[in-house]
């Protein structure tokens, strides 16, 4: 069986997650690890049963052991690293959020098509067998037509203010962290962008948003209300209303299954497999992308990926949320 060589660049606190069943994608054979410290990556090597560790993206980057990188550092350095190692002939899974904006998420693209390599956002949920079940479900019409989605994301994380979640330099606020979800994930299930975006909004001392509350409307003016924040805990949960019925899906960022409502008929459970985290199904789809000689693809492809940090952007500029990573760049 023909596998891809994949390196991580950046084992740290979401990597712990990710390995928990990485494993599992069939096309993929984990290599190597690379941070700015050997001795951090050489922990990662040995705790993960990881054969190469790499004390600089640079080394791994210039490595012919690793055909696909996994950047896994935080927000400001997507962009960045994901041109280097696209520039250096290698595939490239990136976090989400994409990146900071759509202007570094232009250069990513562009980067990519110029070195002819895969590049995709690692958005996890949308590779869910229980978010690609309720995808055909609304494309097959069983819902009727779309007009409300409603979804949200927010957990009361500890108030440090030097912590990644709360540090401007490092990309912190609700939005990017975590409001991320529910934008990308009702423009999957809507299949398309929005056209217009409100926001309402709270901060915390460092200037980021701790508290995020958006609508947006499509061209068909279905709508959608999204909301994100660090400093409250919600249920988490995705809300689709149809013209013929609506459907519950808990923790939508990591489903297994979902609940059908329509009118006289008795709520229609559909359940899948349970996950320890899930996301080897996003490192399959992208091995098996990547062995069939395909570029980009439909699940989250990159013209989504930049228009969706584009709506993001009209957000932070309603929010005057900037980074110091942007001053010169945007």
């Amino acid at each position: 069986m023909e596998k891809v060589r994949l390196g991580i660049a950046g084992p740290g606190r979401i990597v712990h997650r990710v390995m928990k069943d990485l494993r599992k994608a069939e096309h993929i054979n984990i290599v190597a690890a690379a941070s700015r410290s050997l001795e951090r990556a050489q922990c990662a090597a040995k705790e993960f049963d990881i054969p190469l560790a790499y004390g600089s993206y640079e080394e791994m980057a210039a490595s012919d052991e690793v055909d696909l990188v996994y950047v896994a550092v935080p927000h400001p350095f997507h962009c960045s690293l994901s041109k280097l190692f696209l520039s250096a002939g290698k595939h490239v899974i990136v976090e989400k959020p994409f990146a900071m904006n759509a202007k570094e998420a232009s250069e990513m693209i562009a980067c990519a098509k110029a070195s002819n390599r895969f590049l995709m956002e690692g958005m996890w949920s949308r590779f869910f067998p229980a978010a690609q079940s309720l995808k055909a479900l609304i494309e097959s019409g069983s819902l009727g037509r779309i007009r409300r989605i409603t979804a949200d994301f927010a957990f009361k994380a500890d108030l440090d203010y030097e912590d990644r979640l709360y540090n401007p330099t490092l990309g912190g606020g609700s939005l990017l962290d975590v409001g991320v979800y529910p934008l990308s994930l009702m423009c999957f299930y809507k299949g398309e962008l929005p056209e217009k975006v409100q926001v309402l909004f709270d901060k915390a001392e460092t200037g980021v948003d701790s508290l995020c509350s958006f609508q947006i409307q499509f061209k068909d003016g279905a709508v959608g209300q999204g909301f994100s924040a660090l400093d409250v805990t919600t249920d988490q949960g995705m809300k689709i209303y149809g013209t013929k019925g609506w459907v519950e899906m808990p923790d939508f960022w990591h489903p297994v299954g979902y609940i059908v409502h329509k009118p006289g008929n008795e709520p229609e459970v559909h359940e899948f497999a349970s996950e320890n985290e899930g996301f080897h199904h996003e490192f399959e789809f992208a091995a098996t992308t990547i062995i069939s000689g395909q570029l980009d693809q439909s699940v989250i492809s990159l013209d989504d990926s930049k228009l969706i940090m584009r709506v993001m952007d009209v957000m932070r500029e309603e929010m005057n949320v900037k980074y110091p990573c942007e001053q010169c760049n945007m």
